[in-house]
């Protein structure tokens, strides 16, 4: 049969049925809950979205309650459209909806969600399709998100624009006894990344993380507000894993680079 539930299932979009659990099933068809339900429910999520608890790995199991995991679903805009919103806050720490096919538009209404949890600390976005104008978003979330940490925003279409806006709103919003926020802006549309970055640094307490022993996700060496690891590998840009330009290389757009792929820093505790 066809998925019914809301949103349409990975199964459903592939025209086949595979296992549950590693293809992506949705809720309703492993017998549960559809997204809509849950999210809206006064309870907290049990565990990783998308997966029946018997069914799930257990290598993704995070923390009970704190975790709004909907990552490589292939979600769409309007797919987030039909996500209703309960006027109540909401338990979770870490927000991921990375590697979905999303807009400025649908940021909005993961925004909404997040605009809700008062104990957010990461947002996860990276690989989906925002620009600019989204940025202008995310830069308005960190304004009243004092408890943010960490924003993964690298494989997106932000400009050097959407870039001084994101980062210019982490620098005001950080306080002076907090740890640096951890911004992931690698891989976006910026042109002469490292004459953005030399602004950037005149204008803001930033740090590219050259030292990867002393700067971490939670400590600057030189007590800036703001890292921005691996910045000056944008699109056609291609570095080592210094951050610094190699030589001698063609141009690209790092998609095989497997070294500045998200999930493998994320396992290391941002390093």
């Amino acid at each position: 049969g066809r998925c019914a539930s809301w949103p349409p299932c990975r199964q459903q979009r592939r025209g086949g049925w595979g296992r549950a659990a590693e293809e992506g099933r949705c809720l309703r068809c492993l017998g549960a809950s559809p997204l809509l339900l849950v999210v809206a429910s006064a309870s907290p999520l049990q565990g990783t979205m998308g997966r029946d608890r018997d069914d799930r790995d257990d290598r993704d199991d995070p923390p009970s309650g704190t975790r709004l995991n909907y990552s490589q679903r292939l979600f769409t805009d309007a797919d987030l459209e039909a996500l209703p919103l309960r006027d109540r806050l909401y338990p979770y720490e870490e927000v991921d909806f990375s590697k979905n096919q999303l807009s400025a538009d649908g940021l909005r209404k993961v925004l909404e969600v997040c605009a809700r949890c008062e104990k957010l600390r990461i947002l996860k976005l990276y690989k989906n399709d925002i620009d600019d104008e989204g940025a202008e978003a995310l830069a308005a979330l960190m304004k009243t998100c004092t408890s943010i940490e960490e924003m993964h925003l690298s494989h997106n279409r932000f400009t050097a624009r959407g870039v001084v806006a994101i980062v210019k709103a982490g620098d005001e919003a950080r306080g002076s006894d907090q740890a640096p926020l951890w911004l992931r802006l690698e891989q976006n549309d910026v042109q002469d990344p490292d004459k953005v970055f030399r602004d950037l640094q005149d204008r803001f307490n930033i740090c590219i993380r050259k030292d990867q022993i002393k700067c971490t996700v939670r400590h600057c060496k030189h007590g800036c507000k703001v890292h921005l690891p691996h910045f000056l590998f944008q699109k056609g840009s291609p570095q080592g894993e210094d951050g610094e330009r190699r030589k001698g290389r063609g141009k690209g757009d790092g998609k095989g680079d497997e070294g500045w792929e998200e999930q493998r820093w994320e396992g290391r505790g941002g390093k």
